[in-house]
């Protein structure tokens, strides 16, 4: 799960909507919006408030999993809190939220791998219509 993710759970968990948590942080509903839909992450100012407004860790926004291990008891806590948001949010929500992350990973993948192979494409065509 990553901070976007976390921060959707965490605002749905406290019912707020993204413009009371744009101004309880002095942010624009918009970055919220962006944090949210993992186009930008919080700077480590609103880290720190977006983590004593909900009362988590750092730590526990800034890590991708959730996986624990049992002699770390913060990380531990940390895994009750998500299964308790999980139980807040609904199973469609939480699936929507999972599924936007996939898709946004799987794009992110094909461009990885497609602008190279276009531009290899480019210089060879080039090549082959300037010197043939």
């Amino acid at each position: 799960m990553n901070i976007a993710e976390k921060i959707v759970l965490l605002r749905k968990k406290k019912g707020i909507s993204q413009e009371e948590l744009a101004n309880k942080l002095n942010t624009s509903r918009q970055a919220v919006s962006k944090w949210e839909n993992n186009q930008s992450t919080p700077d480590l100012e609103k880290l720190v408030a977006l983590s004593k407004y909900f009362n988590v860790t750092t730590d526990y926004l800034l890590t991708d999993s959730i996986e624990t291990s049992i002699n770390n008891n913060s990380q531990c806590e940390s895994n009750i809190e998500f299964q308790e948001l999980k139980s807040e949010v609904t199973e469609d929500e939480y699936q929507y939220a999972i599924n936007e992350a996939k898709k946004k990973k799987h794009f992110s993948y094909w461009v990885i791998v497609a602008v190279p192979f276009i531009m290899i494409l480019a210089v060879l065509i080039c090549y082959y219509c300037f010197y043939r």
